[in-house]
C-alpha cells in the first residue's frame, strides 16, 4: 500500500509544483462524497486552501457533498442515492471549472471517497469520467484530463453490487470499481488518453460500531488525505518540519520517508490522545450520558473566539460530529448541536449562510443557526440544568493572548443557567497548560508535544480533537442504549444504503433467536416497523417486491424507532408492532427490554 500510495502522491506533488510554483498547467483538486465522506471532503478542501492563501497562492481544491452544504449540519441521506442529481452536480462543476480557465483545460485531481465502496453519488461520478476513456482524442479536447482516485476501506471484490435506482440494473458500485481497478493496473504513473486512475483502499479492520464508519473511516480518511497534501506542500513550498522527535522531514527526503514520517505523527498523536484523554474522558463521557438520558437536556459544543488559531478548525470538527448523531444513532438535531463563533461566515462554504432557512427547509426549529452569539441570545436563556456545555480550544504555539481571562468572562455568562460544563484543550508544544480555578469545571488537556507539520495549519491538534468528539458522542449513545452487540440498533433508515443496512442488522440480530430467520423474514420485519401508524396507506394494495427502495425511505426517513421496533419483533418476545412500540416508550433501551420480557 504505502508504496502505491507514495507513487500517487508523488504525481500529486509534481502537479501542484507544476502550476502553484511553475505556472504551466492549471490544476484543480476535487474531493466528493457522501455524509461523513462529504463533510470531510468539506473540511480537508477549506483547510488547504487557507494554507495557500496564506502563501499567496490561489485556492485549488474544491468539494462536492451530496446535498449541498445543509449537508454539513443536517444529514440529507436521500441526495446521496440521487445518481441523475449527482451527475448534475459534476457536470456544472466542471463547465464552471472549464469557464473559469481561460481557456486553458486544467488538469483535475479527482478523489471519490465512500468508505465502504458503496455509495451510488460517487458511482455517478466516476462513471462520468471512466466514460471519456471511449472518446476519441478530438472529444477529449476541451475536456480535463482527470487523474482519478477511489478512496475507500473495502477491497473491491466486496464493493456493493446491490441494483442502483434509476441506473441500468446491470450496473452496480461493484461493476464501477471493477473498471476502476482494471484500468488503474494500466495506468499507474502514466495517462492513458490523458487519463490516469487510482484506487486507494487499505484495509483498516472492522468499525468499533458495526455499521457507522464515522470513527475509523471518517479519521484515516481525513489523515491519508492530509498526508498526500501535506507532502505535496512540503515539496512544494520546500518545507522544512524539525519536529520534537525523531521523525524530523526535510523537503529534500525522498517522498517515500515523507509519506512514512507523516503517517507516524498521525499514529503517535492518536495513541498520545487515548493514553492522555482515557480518565478525564470518560468523565465527560458519564456527564453528557446523563444529560442525552433525560428528555430534557441536550449536549452544546461551543466554540467562542479566544482568539483565531484553530477556530474554524474546531468548529468545522464540532459542527460535523453533531451532524452525525442523527443518522447513527437516531438522535433528533437538537440533541447534539454546535455553535461557533461567527457562524457560517467562519465556516468558510461555498453556498453561504443557511441561518434563516429552516421553516421552508422543514425542520427542527432553528438548527441550521450556528452562531455563537446565536447560542447566547436564544438558546442560553432556556437552558436547565440537565444541559450540558462543552468548550473547545487548539492552543497556538508561543501565544501571548490571555486564555483565562477570556474564558472566565465566557463562563461568567453560562455557569449561571448550566452546572455541566466541561473544557477540551489541545497544546501542540510541550508548554506550561494554563490553571484555571473552577472546582466544577471538567477539564481534559492534550498535549501533543508536537509543532505544526504545515506552518498555521492545526492538522494533528485537529485528529487529535476528531476523535476525542467521536468518543464523546459515541460514548454517550451506546451508554443511552443506542448501540447492542456493537450494532447501531437506532439507524434511521434515510436512504437505500442504511435501508439495506438495517435489514443486515435485524437479520443478524434475529439469528441469535432462530438460526432459521433469513434475510426476506428481516426485510419483511423492517417494512412492517416503517408502515406502523400510516392510516392512509392500503397495504394490501402495495407488491413491496417490485416497489423502489426509494418509497420506503421517503415514508421512514422522519419516523423514530423503526429498526428498534423490528428488532423486538425478531427477537420472538413480542407478537406485533404495536406490542414493540408500546415496550419503547416505557423502555428505550432495547436490551433491558428484551431481558425484562
Amino acid at each position: 500500500f504505502l508504496t502505491l500510495f507514495t507513487q500517487l502522491t508523488t504525481i500529486i506533488s509534481n502537479l501542484f509544483d507544476s502550476f502553484l510554483n511553475q505556472q504551466k498547467q492549471k490544476v484543480a483538486v476535487v474531493l466528493s462524497g457522501c455524509g461523513t465522506s462529504g463533510r470531510i471532503a468539506f473540511n480537508v478542501a477549506k483547510s488547504f486552501n487557507d494554507f495557500l492563501i496564506k502563501q499567496n497562492k490561489l485556492p485549488i481544491f474544491h468539494y462536492l457533498c451530496a446535498g449541498g452544504d445543509r449537508a454539513i449540519i443536517a444529514p440529507q441521506e436521500q441526495q446521496e442515492d440521487n445518481v441523475i442529481a449527482s451527475a448534475e452536480v459534476f457536470n456544472q462543476f466542471e463547465q464552471k471549472l472549464i469557464s473559469e480557465s481561460s481557456g486553458e483545460i486544467p488538469i483535475v485531481i479527482y478523489i471519490g471517497i465512500t468508505c465502504g465502496l458503496s455509495a451510488a453519488f460517487i458511482a455517478s461520478q466516476l462513471d462520468i469520467i471512466l466514460s471519456r476513456d471511449q472518446m476519441d482524442e478530438n472529444q477529449l479536447k476541451y475536456l480535463p484530463k482527470y487523474v482519478t482516485i477511489l478512496l475507500g476501506f473495502n477491497p473491491v471484490y466486496l464493493a456493493r453490487k446491490i441494483e442502483i435506482e434509476n441506473w441500468p440494473k446491470d450496473k452496480t458500485f461493484f461493476t464501477i470499481a471493477n473498471q476502476l481497478d482494471q484500468l488503474s493496473k494500466q495506468s499507474v504513473n502514466s495517462f492513458k488518453h490523458n487519463h490516469s486512475y487510482w484506487i486507494i483502499n487499505p484495509i483498516v479492520g472492522p468499525e468499533t460500531i458495526t455499521g457507522s464508519t464515522r470513527m475509523k473511516g471518517g479519521t484515516a480518511t481525513k489523515f491519508l488525505l492530509e498526508v498526500i497534501f501535506t507532502a505535496a506542500c512540503i515539496k512544494t513550498f520546500e518545507i522544512n518540519i524539525n519536529t520534537n522527535c525523531d521523525n524530523k522531514i526535510n523537503y529534500s527526503d525522498q517522498m517515500f520517508d515523507i509519506v512514512h514520517k507523516l503517517i507516524l505523527h498521525y499514529s503517535k498523536t492518536i495513541q498520545s490522545t487515548y493514553d492522555q484523554a482515557i480518565k478525564s474522558l470518560s468523565n465527560i463521557i458519564d456527564s453528557t450520558t446523563n444529560s442525552l438520558r433525560t428528555n430534557t437536556g441536550h449536549v452544546y459544543y461551543l466554540i467562542p473566539q479566544f482568539d483565531n488559531y484553530g477556530l474554524s478548525e474546531a468548529g468545522r470538527l464540532a459542527l460535523i460530529d453533531a451532524s452525525e448523531c442523527r443518522p447513527t444513532f437516531g438522535a433528533s438535531l437538537q440533541d447534539v448541536r454546535a455553535f461557533i463563533d461567527g457562524g457560517w461566515q467562519t465556516l468558510g462554504n461555498y453556498q453561504g449562510d443557511f441561518s434563516n432557512e429552516n421553516v421552508e427547509l422543514n425542520t427542527d426549529d432553528d438548527v441550521f443557526n450556528i452562531d455563537f452569539n446565536h447560542f447566547i441570545n436564544k438558546i442560553l436563556p432556556s437552558l436547565n440544568k440537565q444541559d450540558n456545555l462543552i468548550i473547545f480550544k487548539l492552543h497556538r504555539p508561543n501565544s501571548n493572548y490571555d486564555f483565562v481571562t477570556n474564558l472566565t468572562n465566557i463562563l461568567n455568562i453560562i455557569s449561571d443557567k448550566v452546572t455541566n460544563i466541561s473544557i477540551i484543550e489541545i497544546y501542540e508544544q510541550n508548554i506550561n497548560q494554563i490553571e484555571i480555578s473552577n472546582n466544577n469545571l471538567l477539564r481534559l488537556q492534550i498535549n501533543l508535544n508536537k509543532i505544526e507539520l504545515l506552518p498555521g495549519m492545526p492538522l494533528l491538534a485537529e485528529i487529535s480533537l476528531k476523535i476525542l468528539l467521536n468518543a464523546i458522542t459515541t460514548g454517550s449513545f451506546i451508554k443511552k442504549g443506542k448501540v447492542l452487540n456493537n450494532c447501531m440498533i437506532d439507524v434511521r433508515v434515510s436512504n437505500n444504503k442504511l435501508f439495506h443496512r438495517a435489514v443486515s442488522i435485524i437479520h443478524d440480530f434475529g439469528q441469535q433467536y432462530d438460526s432459521n430467520f433469513d434475510i426476506i423474514k428481516a426485510r419483511q420485519f423492517l417494512i412492517e416497523s416503517i408502515f406502523f401508524g400510516e392510516q392512509n396507506i392500503d397495504k394490501n394494495n402495495i407488491d413491496f417486491d417490485q416497489v423502489p427502495l426509494s418509497y420506503f425511505v421517503k415514508i421512514a426517513a422522519s419516523k423514530e424507532r423503526v429498526v428498534p421496533r423490528a428488532l423486538l419483533i425478531a427477537s420472538r418476545k413480542f407478537k406485533s408492532v404495536f406490542d414493540a412500540e408500546m415496550c419503547l416508550i416505557n423502555q428505550p433501551i432495547i436490551r433491558i427490554a428484551i431481558e425484562k420480557n
